[in-house]
């Protein structure tokens, strides 16, 4: 099996609160300058189904090495906007949304996610 990071963007604590849950060791985007190991990315999605500025720009050199997205949100915001920036970077990237997450996520989350990781 390759070794796959888990590299996450927060600004709640949601989704480094949730990287934890997959790996002891994920990486705060802020901290990585460049990578190139496999790694998903865990995003949350912002104001009106928007992809946050910091990770579109750290995406546009580091987009490479990604094997999948998961991008957390609210549903509050309505299912149209909920977790769109997984979407966007899907989309854009030809990678999979592996799974929308509502805020912190459940234990379905994680497994759903954990299976992902080790399958690939």
């Amino acid at each position: 099996m390759k070794n796959i990071n888990v590299i996450y963007y927060t600004l709640s604590g949601n989704t480094e609160s949730f990287a934890r849950k997959l790996t002891d060791e994920p990486f705060d985007i802020k901290d990585v300058n460049k990578t190139n190991q496999p790694y998903v990315l865990l995003t949350p999605t912002y104001k009106f189904g928007q992809v946050p500025d910091i990770v579109s720009e750290w995406l546009e050199d580091n987009h490479a090495n990604m094997i999948g997205v998961v991008s957390f949100g609210n549903r509050n915001w309505g299912s149209e906007f909920f977790g769109k920036a997984g979407d966007i970077i899907s989309e854009m990237y030809n990678v999979p949304l592996v799974r929308k997450v509502e805020l912190r996520g459940t234990e379905e989350d994680v497994a759903y996610i954990t299976e992902f990781i080790h399958g690939y």
